[in-house]
């Protein structure tokens, strides 16, 4: 067998240019096959480490829809049952807030120095003052407080979106809402976990509930958003329905986010199949390209397997010279294409700025791949070449 194999290398290495084009095609396929492996695990790192902590964190309650609630907010859930959930465990803050439907809430902007603006249909929110440090919303200027509240000041918050629609500043602009005259103290600029709060005005609870309570054809949906520390999300929506409402615990739905371990898992496991797949169809490419090419070597070598088997060869001593020859060609492109995938690997995640992440045994397993990937390229061309009578190399 070693006498086998050293001619083989001797032949290849004697035809070199012929060699590397053999090789050329299963070295690609094990250079995308690594590079793959290592891109889907380097990216199930990055899901990990880049996951929204916020959407991870954020718990919310409101009633069922088939609760039929058209009370107002301090009516259907209690303050008490919202300071109670303030003070579970994993909870950072928790805040109020109810959305007014039915009829469009018009709303008239007055800013000085220029003209009343037209009339605009907005979204309409009433809140406790908790619900912007539990939206982490960042606000310029000022938010109500609790004060506010007690002594109904005529004051608002407004999102960024509508502010800039209307041309409001925090301070200096008024709103008109359904004959109820507000100051814009404050504009939400951003907020990671109540994202209709940038196309919204905020009024607090208890001067809105006053102003607005005989509205006819309104009706309110009312909900407590919970800001939560990682990994508290599941246990806090467990308890929250009770905790809120614990004479009717039933009739609020809690929405938990999926587990973020669940969902990066799932996550990696379709990069992983994606990239398998991209890289099992690169490496069977090249498998046929190594078998094209060795079948065409054969049949610019009829004379040399004619005369070995004149001189007494067997045929499966030809099928094991063509196949060494296929084997090592494939081991060969293995190890150039299984080095070259690390560093191409490694070039991604220096230029996306990433912390490359890769089992050595995928580097192995390339190898391999590249080797079983010469030997089934060359074993049509093995055979073929064991049929070559011994007459052909005297016809040449």
């Amino acid at each position: 067998m070693y006498d086998v194999l050293l001619n083989a290398w001797l032949i290849l290495r004697s035809r070199w240019l012929r060699t590397l084009s053999c090789g050329l095609g299963v070295a690609l396929g094990c250079t995308v096959f690594v590079m793959a492996l290592g891109l889907g695990q380097t990216a199930q790192a990055q899901v990990s480490d880049r996951f929204d902590v916020f959407r991870a964190t954020t718990v919310s309650a409101s009633f069922r829809s088939d609760a039929g609630v058209t009370a107002l907010p301090e009516e259907r859930i209690p303050a008490a049952g919202v300071a109670r959930v303030r003070t579970m465990p994993g909870v950072i803050d928790a805040g109020r807030f109810t959305a007014l439907s039915g009829q469009p809430v018009i709303v008239r902007a007055r800013v000085p120095g220029t003209t009343d603006a037209e009339p605009v249909s907005v979204n309409l929110l009433l809140a406790d003052p908790h619900l912007f440090a539990a939206a982490h919303a960042a606000v310029a200027g000022h938010s109500f407080t609790s004060v506010d509240e007690r002594v109904q000041r005529h004051v608002a918050v407004v999102g960024a979106a509508l502010a800039r629609e209307l041309g409001l500043t925090a301070g200096q602009s008024t709103l008109s809402i359904k004959g109820l005259h507000v100051q814009v103290i404050g504009v939400i600029e951003s907020t990671h976990r109540m994202p209709e709060l940038l196309n919204s005005v905020v009024l607090p609870e208890g001067l809105a509930a006053a102003a607005l309570r005989n509205s006819p054809g309104d009706r309110v949906d009312t909900g407590v958003l919970v800001a939560t520390r990682p990994g508290a999300p599941r246990v806090v929506g467990d308890r929250l329905a009770l905790a809120l409402l614990p004479t009717a615990p039933s009739t609020l739905g809690v929405q938990v986010p999926e587990d973020p371990s669940r969902l990066r898992l799932q996550v990696s496991a379709d990069l992983r199949r994606l990239s398998l797949a991209a890289a099992a169809v690169v490496l069977v490419g090249g498998v046929f390209a190594i078998a094209n090419l060795m079948q065409l070597n054969v049949s610019q070598r009829v004379r040399e397997f004619g005369l070995r088997r004149a001189v007494g060869a067997k045929r499966w001593q030809v099928v094991t010279q063509v196949l060494s020859e296929a084997t090592i060609i494939g081991l060969v492109a293995g190890v150039a294409g299984s080095t070259l995938g690390v560093w191409a690997l490694l070039g991604v995640c220096i230029w996306q700025t990433w912390t490359p992440v890769l089992d050595i045994g995928a580097v192995g397993f390339g190898v391999v791949a590249g080797t079983l990937g010469g030997a089934v390229g060359g074993l049509i061309p093995a055979m073929l070449a064991a049929r070559i009578a011994p007459a052909s190399a005297l016809r040449l």
